[in-house]
């Protein structure tokens, strides 16, 4: 009776022990990150990126002068955030590190608007892909697609090396030709072809 006793005695300890483990563990956790506002989010972007992406110096043909949080492309929504979580771009400039509460809520703010649609005939679709020639594998190479009953036109934009691409894919044999202008391109997305091209 005094074995069982003692076994049971250990149990409950064992559990209280478990128990209040698991309560520190959720009082010592990181807390929720507050919601950013769009002026929050332009105060970052100002502070971190328009540091190396301005009109006079647009690296890779981005100039964040011209973003705006309040009212963000959802393509150049998507590129910031694809550029911040696998790429580092945060801390790209230098300064202290920015902490991770902070930088997710951005990303989630910028993901939140990253939804593209394409179902329309003049409407592009933005990506960012991986340049596997580049040292680290950062994601430098801007996607630009337009699908049409008429066919397909691709543009991608190397802002590494400032190697520029067009291809069209005439689903209609009946069409003289595809434009592979950039007509419908938001002006930041415009801009990085204009300079690849320019290049």
């Amino acid at each position: 009776m005094k074995a069982l006793a003692a076994g049971l005695t250990t149990v409950a300890a064992m559990v209280l022990s478990i128990g209040l483990t698991k309560h520190v563990r959720a009082a010592n956790q990181e807390p929720v990150a507050p919601s950013m506002s769009p002026a929050d989010a332009n105060d970052l972007i100002r502070r971190r990126c328009v540091v190396c992406h301005t009109a006079a110096m647009p690296s890779g043909g981005m100039n964040f002068q011209l973003f705006d949080a309040a009212s963000p492309d959802p393509g150049v929504a998507l590129m910031i955030s694809v550029k911040v979580t696998q790429d580092g771009a945060m801390s790209a400039a230098g300064g202290p590190r920015l902490n991770q509460p902070t930088i997710d809520e951005f990303v989630r703010m910028m993901r939140a608007f990253a939804v593209q649609r394409d179902d329309a005939s003049r409407q592009w679709t933005i990506d960012l892909q991986v340049d596997p020639l580049t040292p680290k594998g950062d994601h430098s190479v801007v996607v630009a697609h337009r699908r049409s009953g008429a066919g397909e036109v691709e543009m991608t934009c190397n802002g590494a090396t400032r190697h520029s691409k067009i291809e069209v894919a005439v689903t209609d044999p009946h069409t003289p030709r595809i434009a592979t202008d950039f007509d419908g391109l938001s002006p930041m997305i415009r801009q990085i072809f204009a300079w690849c091209i320019a290049g």
